[in-house]
């Protein structure tokens, strides 16, 4: 039986480390290893992450990533490898994964946790694709880091150099704010991509994105929350993300409108309905509140992604092969 890998879009999330609304969440410690000079080589962290669907099929419905999901990136002059370990709760036979990354090459590998031996079990066309998506959503991001210097703050000027380099266009300015955007077409799928950069912050606090593609539209928003680096150099690295996102059903894909009968009562919670002389309750079960006709082409989520145990320079090159342990 091949399985699913049930924490990739919780992970694939993470992997957009320029996303993200700031809330009150306490800043959090980041550990630097000691010895390891003034740049970050790499950045591992455990993820948490929860998705709620606000329009929809699955209104209402609220998921999380599960309990010991973490990542590592690894930067070597300018190119990206990630590592995620997958909890062995994400999979039916309770056994842990390793899935390995590189973006630039657009490939991923899943070992099995214990021996590090290839899971056949994986349907390889799905990991095959998660390269790919990895690869175009990195696209651009990691690009607009000083490759010298990662997560090191940059100036306005600083930005717009490696920018242009990563071929985005300025479309506005306003204060310390730089507003950019860049097309990507990728067969029938194209996305549109725009980034603010915030001088104050030294770095991208949101994202902006539309892609369309033959059978759905999807648009994401996003801005993200920066803890500083002590004892690095004007260094500061993400640590907490929330996401609004919505897709629609386009093209042949498109369903025509639903009629969602309105509800004589809404109960909260356990409360039991008003049941009038001989009725009694045949069927129990939660549904949308019905409004009568329903366009059930278009939902809307939120994400909220915390980054938790956030370690810099703690682990090797090696640890993102195979060969590791």
């Amino acid at each position: 039986m091949r399985h699913r890998l049930t924490a990739l879009t919780v992970m694939t999330a993470g992997l957009l480390a320029s996303c993200g609304q700031s809330t009150q969440t306490d800043t959090p410690v980041v550990r630097v290893t000691p010895g390891t000079g003034d740049t970050v080589t790499s950045f591992q962290v455990q993820l948490n992450s929860t998705t709620r669907v606000l329009k929809g099929p699955g209104q209402g419905h609220e998921a999380s990533s599960p309990t010991g999901l973490r990542l590592a990136y690894l930067f070597d002059q300018g190119h990206l490898r990630v590592r995620a370990d997958l909890p062995g709760t994400s999979f039916p036979d309770g056994e842990a994964r390793v899935l390995l990354m590189d973006p630039s090459g657009r490939s991923a590998q899943v070992l099995l946790r214990g021996t590090l031996a290839p899971d056949r079990t994986i349907d390889p066309d799905l990991v095959r694709t998660l390269g790919q998506n990895v690869a175009g959503q990195t696209a651009g991001l990691f690009d607009l880091m000083d490759p010298a210097h990662p997560f090191r703050k940059l100036s306005t000027d600083q930005f717009l150099v490696l920018a242009r380099k990563a071929a985005f266009d300025v479309t506005s300015t306003s204060g310390t704010q730089v507003i950019l955007t860049r097309n990507l077409t990728q067969g029938s799928t194209q996305t549109r991509l725009k980034l603010t950069f915030d001088e104050t912050v030294g770095a991208v606090t949101q994202t902006d994105s539309v892609t369309v593609t033959p059978d759905v539209q999807y648009s994401a928003s996003s801005a993200i929350a920066y803890a500083d680096v002590q004892g690095l150099t004007q260094t500061a690295v993400p640590y907490e993300i929330t996401t609004r996102m919505t897709s629609t059903l386009i093209g042949d894909q498109a369903q025509a409108p639903i009629h969602l009968p309105v509800a004589d009562e809404h109960l909260a919670g356990q409360a039991a309905p008003t049941l009038k002389e001989g009725e009694y309750v045949a069927q129990s079960f939660t549904a949308v509140p019905g409004e009568g006709v329903t366009d059930i082409n278009t939902s809307e989520l939120t994400s909220s992604t915390t980054f938790e145990d956030i370690a810099v320079n703690a682990v090797q090159p090696d640890f993102f092969t195979p060969e590791a342990n």
